[in-house]
């Protein structure tokens, strides 16, 4: 169990690795820039000192935890990604009648897709190498997704 575990924690890990870096570099899940902020978004924030980057004024889009799903989603997906505020909801699926933007910066990259995602095989490589390694009497070692 530890080993499936470990390789679980591991993706998640990584998966939320991807989403902080977002953030930082103004791009999307799919490493695509934001759509930029716009002229009256940004008279009003240098108003207040708040800059130019998108999502990032109070640092609370950054709130975000991995959760198990019960069970495997038909596309793969053994858990989820939550945002913890309904602000940071609001932004990843934008909303037209407050003339927000969809800004997709948190859920699963394509790269962490089963089964092709990049990201996904590399996952289940170390996977099936940490189990073969303690059954062959190497123990349980966790390591990160080069």
């Amino acid at each position: 169990d530890q080993i499936i575990v470990g390789a679980i924690n591991s993706i998640g890990n990584r998966i939320n690795d991807e989403i902080q870096n977002g953030i930082d570099t103004s791009t999307d899940i799919n490493r695509k820039p934001f759509k930029k902020l716009s002229d009256a978004t940004l008279k009003r924030r240098s108003f207040y000192g708040q800059g130019s980057t998108p999502l990032k004024i109070t640092e609370k889009m950054r709130e975000t935890s991995i959760q198990p799903k019960d069970g495997i989603s038909r596309e793969g997906e053994i858990f989820k990604i939550i945002a913890e505020t309904d602000y940071a909801r609001v932004h990843n699926e934008g909303d037209t009648s407050r003339n927000i933007p969809k800004r997709q910066w948190f859920g699963f990259p394509k790269s962490f897709k089963p089964p092709r995602g990049a990201d996904w095989v590399k996952a289940i490589k170390l996977a099936k190498f940490q189990i073969g390694r303690a059954f062959s009497g190497g123990g349980y070692k966790s390591e990160k997704i080069k």
